[in-house]
């Protein structure tokens, strides 16, 4: 430190902490020095001098911040890494909590703590076939402070897996979920009505006209853009007999019409054929 003023200006001197302690109501002491560094007397009469206030109590543990995760469904995040810490108490001393706000994605027991010391990994495991977010609250006790931290857990899935879980609570393909049940009963499948982009619990029918046009058949229907992200193959068919393997693609060709963004109207044309009444037919799967 330097003098600012007085017959001292400018010069430059050693700061040396007094002996003398503060008692009472009085919770400062000062750093003082003399003009050649000699340890002086705490008062207000010498210069210079630096105030501080000395700091004392409890004081709450640390936590270092935990990352938002996102997830696909059925999986987890692995241990994830973080550290705690405290001035007075040791790591060992300290005891970790979690909660979250959503136990229905992520009850309280799929959060398991690891590690040791002030090396702690925390590793969150998502309930099956669900999906979400869930705000994660790690806390950090000394048994009487607290600190604590929160993350995000997102889990996502494909848009099918998206689709079951709004209409049936579940991505898993079982039961009233399964491709193949047939919800509402109408005779559509529901990988049928996903495709289409139906309601599964509704009272709707994919509408297919067939119309004839000289020796061609044209036939239309919608798909939707979210089930052809997801893979799904659309297939028109067409059989002059209803045997079981007489179904056939060939000389059918397919073309976009129109869209309205969610769903879009497919147009298939084919031969009329020459040997009576030919039925066609769209074939919805996925790999």
């Amino acid at each position: 430190a330097h003098y600012a003023g007085g017959a001292n200006a400018g010069k430059y001197v050693f700061l040396r902490l007094s002996k003398d302690t503060a008692t009472g109501a009085n919770s400062k002491q000062f750093l003082v020095t003399s003009a050649d560094g000699a340890t002086a007397a705490t008062n207000n009469t010498l210069w210079p001098q630096v105030a501080f206030t000395a700091e004392s109590g409890n004081f709450p543990p640390t936590i270092t911040d935990i990352a938002d995760r996102s997830l696909a469904v059925n999986t987890n995040t692995g241990a994830i890494a973080f550290t705690i810490g405290d001035s007075q108490s040791a790591p060992t001393a300290l005891a970790l909590s979690t909660s979250s706000n959503n136990p229905t994605l992520v009850p309280a027991a799929n959060i398991v703590f690891g590690g040791s010391g002030a090396n702690r990994t925390v590793t969150v495991t998502p309930a099956t076939n669900q999906l979400g977010s869930a705000t994660i609250t790690v806390t950090v006790s000394d048994g009487a402070l607290t600190t604590s931290d929160t993350f995000l857990i997102t889990v996502a899935g494909s848009a099918q897996q998206q689709w079951r879980f709004t209409h049936f609570g579940t991505t898993a393909n079982t039961g009233t979920a399964a491709d193949i049940f047939d919800a509402n009963g109408d005779g559509e499948s529901n990988l049928l009505e996903f495709g289409t982009g139906q309601n599964p619990k509704a009272a709707t029918l994919l509408a297919t006209p067939l119309v004839r046009n000289g020796a061609t058949l044209e036939f239309t229907y919608v798909r939707s853009f979210a089930a052809l992200a997801d893979g799904v193959v659309f297939e028109v068919e067409w059989s002059d007999t209803l045997a079981a393997d007489s179904w056939s693609t060939s000389d059918v060709t397919q073309a976009p019409l129109s869209d309205d963004g969610m769903v879009q109207t497919v147009g298939a044309t084919l031969g009329a054929g020459t040997a009576g009444p030919r039925l066609v037919r769209l074939k919805v799967t996925r790999p």
